[in-house]
């Protein structure tokens, strides 16, 4: 596995609970057949790029969701692409072992966001899922800069 620089595991949720991000996306990844959903963008107040554990609840209208770790992401702004937040992405696909990634920022945010689904991926994500066991493998279980 290529060497990867720059990229570390974040405080605990109980020193940094809430995160606002900038220039963010929602991005579907696929390992093993298994999908997850995961906030991308920009932590001005920290200026790093991150990546959000799997998205368990997300209110499309206030633009606010809980991650599997407890965080809460606030999402500032409009939606977009940041080159730090997608170079954090692009280590944490490769480490992770993602196959297939969708953006499906436009579903989860506009009025045809479908609760259910994320829920749907929530429940098969659960500690004993594929992408988690992973995840605990490589000791990602938290979010990433």
């Amino acid at each position: 596995m290529p060497e990867f620089t720059n990229v570390w595991k974040v405080p605990p949720v109980g020193m940094v609970p809430r995160i606002m991000l900038y220039s963010w996306s929602i991005r579907e990844c696929t390992v093993d057949n298994t999908q997850s959903r995961h906030f991308v963008g920009y932590n001005l107040a920290e200026r790093e790029g991150r990546v959000s554990s799997l998205i368990v609840e997300f209110d499309a209208s206030a633009r606010c969701g809980i991650t599997r770790s407890g965080r809460v992401y606030e999402l500032v702004g409009d939606s977009g692409n940041n080159l730090d937040a997608e170079y954090t992405f692009n280590v944490w696909q490769h480490m992770c072992g993602v196959t297939k990634i969708l953006d499906v920022t436009e579903s989860m945010v506009n009025d045809d966001f479908n609760l259910d689904e994320v829920c749907r991926l929530s429940k098969e994500n659960s500690p004993r899922g594929t992408l988690v066991t992973i995840l605990d493998e490589l000791d990602l279980r938290e979010d990433r800069v």
